[in-house]
């Protein structure tokens, strides 16, 4: 009990003193996720900046400007039809209305406004298509709640061009108060199966970042073995009388540790430094630590195989960045190719991110996560178990 005390300790002191590790736990972790993870998503309540071009200048195009204002996800601004082309070249404008001359007489008429709708190409990503889209939607329900009350005053009273625009303009304004006629629930498909995932996508993006660098700081810990190898610790450590098992015991509760060490910093990282809440319970608890046995025993087996330990990290940092991406860290397992989707199901992650977003639910069961589970547990025994007899006969 004492050696296996004394390797565990050991083990820890070497992560604060090798600076090298340090940088694989702590900084590049962090940057990965601002990077990946906390800056695509940063801009996502950002309001749409929308230049009105009015080349009516009637009572219905200014109504329409001043319900656009008077939307809290829109920051309106009305330029000329000269200043269009340098508001998208220049980036002040997401995307460029134009109201066109006679927009007034097509209302007042019943007929279909024609609006044109110019979006910046460097609004190519799916928030600000779909803020976009919204507007549309929007500038129709406007528009039809104008045309609804105009042909509700009409049938009663005889109204001018003037009484008509103002009616047109003042029913647009009731639109807000409608109540939705359909309330639709949204499902997420993962896997071909639907998928109730309450875990953000900055929250998916710090779990699965903690994931990967455990990879890379286990590797960094069991290659310290050929180090020891090469230095002659080893050596003379297998000629004390400590039991094998005891040494094998040290080094697999150090890589324990380590491994935990690494998920509790990344997950407290982003929590205290990008304000991201990653859910913890004991479902996640074991996901991880059955992750961690097989990681650890991988690294263990990939140990046995090289000479040296910057060969050793190197072929470790690879298969971490490989695996990760097929296994859909950087991005989600949906978007990629069929192909790739059936290839993620191989590597450990891809079971580790689906064990813990199914954990992350309330009230989940074990009849629920046990698949994810047993899987995970049988890389664990698999890897650990192989990587535990490689060390024993060292």
């Amino acid at each position: 009990m004492t050696a296996c005390l004394a390797i565990l300790k050991r083990s820890l002191l070497g992560i604060v003193r090798n600076r090298s590790t340090l940088i694989w736990m702590l900084a590049l972790p962090i940057v990965f996720t601002f990077v990946f993870g906390v800056l695509p998503n940063a801009g996502g309540s950002a309001k749409l900046n929308i230049s009105v071009v009015d080349n009516d200048h009637s009572t219905v195009s200014r109504g329409l400007i001043q319900e656009m204002k008077q939307d809290a996800d829109y920051k309106v601004q009305v330029i000329s039809s000269s200043q269009a082309t340098s508001e998208l070249r220049n980036l002040k404008a997401d995307v460029i209305i134009t109201l066109p001359q006679g927009l007034q007489k097509q209302a007042l008429a019943h007929q279909s406004l024609v609006i044109d709708t110019t979006a910046s190409p460097n609004e190519g990503a799916s928030d600000s298509n779909s803020s976009i889209a919204d507007l549309q939607n929007q500038i129709n329900e406007w528009a039809l709640a104008g045309n609804v009350g105009l042909l509700k005053e009409t049938a009663h009273t005889h109204l001018d061009t003037q009484q008509s625009a103002q009616t047109f303009v003042q029913s647009m304004a009731q639109a807000k108060h409608i109540q939705a006629p359909i309330s639709t629930t949204t499902n997420t498909l993962s896997g071909g199966k639907p998928a109730h995932n309450p875990l953000t996508d900055t929250e998916r993006s710090v779990i699965g970042f903690a994931v990967m660098f455990i990879i890379f700081t286990l590797f960094g810990s069991t290659g310290n073995i050929l180090e020891e190898k090469m230095s002659g610790t080893w050596s003379r450590m297998k000629m004390t009388p400590v039991s094998r098992a005891g040494v094998i015991t040290g080094y697999g509760l150090s890589y324990f540790f380590i491994g935990w060490i690494q998920y509790i910093l990344m997950t407290l990282s982003g929590r205290l430094m990008f304000g991201v809440d990653v859910p913890f319970n004991g479902w996640i608890a074991l996901t991880v630590s059955l992750y961690i046995f097989a990681m650890a025993g991988f690294a263990l087996c990939i140990a046995g195989l090289v000479k040296t330990q910057e060969q050793h990290m190197i072929i470790g940092s690879g298969i971490g960045s490989i695996s990760s991406m097929i296994a859909g860290i950087y991005w989600p397992l949906d978007l990629e190719p069929q192909w790739m989707q059936h290839l993620a199901w191989l590597m450990p992650q891809s079971w580790a991110l689906n064990a813990v977003q199914t954990a992350a639910m309330s009230n989940v069961t074990l009849a629920v996560i046990v698949w994810p589970l047993t899987v995970l547990a049988g890389f664990a025994v698999v890897f650990f178990s192989v990587g535990m007899v490689q060390l024993r006969y060292a």
